[in-house]
């Protein structure tokens, strides 16, 4: 009896079973229809996912800005974040032990590459998911990465974590040179993680060149597995990526630094709203220095500044009597004018019509003489009258269409001017002012750039040429992408009248406004300006505002440089333009006389009591250098201790004139600095780009004073990098 009981529950069980079998067969029976036909938990995303290839993108470095000479003005430092994946380590060794000889193994490659101890990562090593690096440099990110392949060491994650624009001066060229911000680009940010990594111009160079600079993004597409590890798979695309290109601009780096010194320092002693310098090469059309400052911005952030307008192409002001040669070209290109002739130039009451102060207005001259002028006087003396008197003859419409063909009131084809055009109304416009103001540069606004380019027409033979601030740019195998040449806009004079204002504008040195700063030993050619400026409300002008200006050139006889000088809004005593901007001229132009060897005269070097060429020295021994170096009363310093060595570089370089009591006259021997030395270097007579790859190497953060050769560090040579965070240069 107990026998068949036994069977009987036996066989109850038995069915039990099966029936448990059949309701699981039918649950996942029914769960498979609903995942894969159904979908009802969605998974056809993630399948989609599994199946499609993803996009990974690859971002270009934004390319370097560098100056007409090499000089290294701008490069990007691109940072690195460095983590350890703990979780898929510890399930890949499995004991503890074997974890911890891992990690000990990760913070001595970690400490290798950085200033940092094996303690200090050991301590970043105990939490959970470590950030051993939050901006480790690109070069030190490819060491680690190879040590760890070397080592078997796997499961390190590298994530790019940020971009940095580094400048080699934090003084010189911020409006020019502009600056970049993170992108907010909207094909990226359809990838966050990404969008952070892109830098976008918004001024100066970084914004007019930002296309070159930034490159081209690529892509290239990745198929993974279930763990997200990728697999080989046929027929994936991808899309070239293309480096940010180099910038090589037509910019003298350190003149710009010398001009912005004389525009700080007077900007303060003629209390002016703004003074800016342009010098131009009127042969090529080159821009060798665009420099702005505004009084507000002395005591200003430098990174603040940088995102200021490049005041010489931005900055409207009036330009007063330099633009008077303009009137008097136009007369004599329309032959109705009679440069022999004189004209009465005492006060004149031109007939307007109507009654009251808008038909009533006298005309006179700041500095009125009691005798007829013809033209030549007329120019050097700066009369209002006189060149007033021109322009009737020239008429509104033939002075509006010949200043329009001169590049005013239009825009100056460069990058650098963004949208800015000038102020000259059109000809239906005028009113019955207009003819008179605009002749002697009232009514009318002009930026800088645009009178040193029209300057530059009347010093090169009468063509308006195409301004150019950026010299070539070369891609990252150094191929020539661009190379600026002369590019004649239009010709704007024939060869006779242009003879004749030229001879006029080397009166003003000689007998007239500029005759204090007359050079016995070089030509000069230029005009002063002065203009009332016009309260922004009424419209009128305030006797108490002007802007000074002085635009010239030289050497007169066969110019070779372009300079105009502004102060806008300058003190009372000071708005002249031979009290406030000519003095700068005669600065500029002295500084790249001294300066600029090959393109000074051999008479004006000779007649220098006070200078002195520096002599070539490469090649010759230390000890032969010292005697040559004396015998020219020449001080002079060098890192170079035995006197047998050869002298292999030397500062300034042979040709440059320069004071003899100079004392930054550096000789020595080119010496790679050491990368693997974790002291710190003698960096004396270095140059800024051996500074930057060495601190870029080491994860050391820099900053550069001043530009040229480095004179003295803030921290001391063989002080260890393991007790700085960054290193100051100071350079000339």
């Amino acid at each position: 009896m107990s026998s068949s009981k036994t069977k009987s529950n036996e066989a109850i069980r038995f069915k039990f079973v099966i029936l448990v079998f059949i309701l699981v067969g039918i649950i996942w029976i029914t769960q498979l229809y609903l995942i894969q036909i159904v979908d009802v938990y969605d998974f056809s995303e993630d399948r989609y996912r599994r199946a499609t290839p993803k996009k990974e993108f690859i971002i270009p470095t934004r390319g370097n800005i560098l100056d007409r000479n090499d000089e290294l003005l701008v490069t990007t430092t691109k940072y690195y974040q460095v983590e350890l994946h703990k979780p898929s380590a510890r399930k890949r060794l499995g004991s503890d032990k074997a974890m911890e000889d891992y990690c000990n193994q990760v913070a001595e490659l970690c400490s290798q590459v950085s200033s940092k101890s094996k303690k200090h990562f050991l301590k970043k090593l105990e939490r959970t998911n470590p950030i051993l690096f939050l901006k480790l440099v690109e070069s030190k990110k490819d060491q680690l990465l190879m040590m760890a392949e070397e080592n078997d060491i796997h499961d390190i994650v590298v994530t790019l974590s940020d971009y940095r624009r580094d400048h080699a001066s934090d003084k010189t060229g911020l409006r020019l040179l502009g600056t970049a911000k993170v992108s907010n680009d909207t094909i990226l940010n359809t990838l966050p993680k990404y969008s952070k990594h892109t830098l976008e111009g918004l001024n100066g160079i970084e914004y007019a060149y930002n296309k070159e600079l930034n490159g081209e993004f690529g892509w290239k597409e990745v198929y993974n597995d279930a763990k997200g590890q990728p697999l080989p798979k046929k027929g994936l695309q991808t899309k070239p990526y293309k480096e940010g290109q180099d910038i090589y601009l037509t910019i003298d780096f350190n003149l710009q630094r010398e001009v912005e010194e004389l525009l700080r320092e007077a900007i303060v002693e003629h209390d002016s709203k703004a003074a800016m310098c342009t010098v131009m090469d009127p042969n090529t059309g080159e821009i060798l220095v665009m420099a702005g400052i505004d009084r507000d911005e002395l005591d200003k952030n430098e990174n603040v500044i940088r995102g200021y307008a490049n005041l010489p192409a931005n900055y409207i002001f009036e330009p007063g009597s330099t633009f008077k040669p303009f009137t008097m070209l136009s007369a004599l290109n329309l032959d109705v004018y009679d440069p022999e002739s004189t004209i009465d130039c005492s006060l004149y009451v031109p007939d307007y019509e109507g009654k009251g102060r808008d038909a009533h207005r006298e005309i006179s001259d700041d500095h009125p003489k009691d005798f007829p002028l013809n033209g030549e006087q007329i120019i050097a003396y700066s009369s209002n009258v006189g060149i007033a008197k021109i322009a009737e003859k020239i008429g509104p419409f033939n002075l509006y269409t010949m200043l329009r063909t001169m590049g005013f009131g239009q825009k100056v084809p460069t990058p650098i001017s963004q949208s800015v055009r000038g102020i000259l109304a059109s000809y239906p416009n005028w009113t019955q002012f207009s003819l008179h103001s605009i002749s002697y540069g009232q009514e009318i606004g002009v930026t800088q750039l645009q009178l040193a380019n029209a300057y530059c027409s009347l010093a090169n033979g009468g063509y308006l040429l195409k301004p150019h601030i950026v010299k070539k740019i070369l891609d990252k195998n150094n191929n020539i992408v661009f190379e600026s040449k002369r590019e004649p806009l239009r010709k704007i004079s024939q060869q006779g009248p242009l003879n004749i204002v030229r001879s006029n504008l080397e009166k003003v040195f000689e007998y007239g406004t500029a005759r204090y700063f007359k050079n016995d030993i070089i030509k000069l050619a230029g005009k002063t300006g002065t203009a009332q400026s016009k309260n922004s409300k009424t419209k009128h002008t305030n006797k108490w505002d002007y802007s000074a200006s002085f635009a010239g050139y030289f050497p007169a006889d066969n110019p070779e440089y372009v300079i105009v000088v502004t102060f806008d809004k300058p003190k009372f005593a000071s708005r002249y333009g031979s009290q406030s901007a000519l003095p700068i001229f005669d600065s500029v132009m002295k500084k790249i006389l001294y300066s600029k060897g090959s393109y000074t005269t051999e008479e004006f070097i000779s007649k220098q009591k006070d200078f002195t060429t520096m002599p070539s020295l490469i090649g010759m021994t230390l000890k032969d250098a010292k005697i040559k170096l004396k015998n020219l009363d020449i001080s002079y310093t060098t890192e170079l201790i035995d006197d047998s060595q050869i002298i292999q570089k030397q500062f300034p370089s042979a040709g440059v004139v320069f004071p003899k009591n100079q004392r930054d006259v550096m000789i020595g021997a080119k010496q790679n600095i050491d990368l693997a030395n974790n002291n710190v270097p003698n960096f004396k007579g270095k140059t800024i780009r051996e500074a930057v790859d060495y601190c870029s190497h080491k994860s050391i953060g820099f900053q550069f004073k001043g530009s040229g050769l480095i004179y003295k560090q803030s921290v001391a040579p063989d002080t260890s990098i393991e007790e700085i965070e960054e290193i100051i240069f100071w350079c000339k």
